[in-house]
């Protein structure tokens, strides 16, 4: 994710992801943060089909997410 944070060490970092669920209109995965860096904390994506191109959806905290295929 290109995401950055002066104060946040976890943000930006290169972390693994484990996909929880995936069909045809839905894709939930996982960000396991707290492999990457000791103290990060894990966080969910749920993510909805939009159209062929895009996917929608939030963070489990309520940040909005947004996926594009180029």
């Amino acid at each position: 994710m290109a995401l950055r944070g002066r104060n946040n060490p976890c943000a930006g970092r290169v972390a693994p992801i484990t996909v929880r669920s995936a069909t045809a209109d839905d894709l939930v995965f996982e960000i396991n943060r707290s492999t990457a860096l000791a103290g990060c904390k894990d966080g969910i994506a749920k993510l909805k089909r939009v159209d062929d191109k895009t996917l929608q959806g939030e963070f489990d905290g309520g940040r909005k997410l947004k996926l594009i295929r180029q």
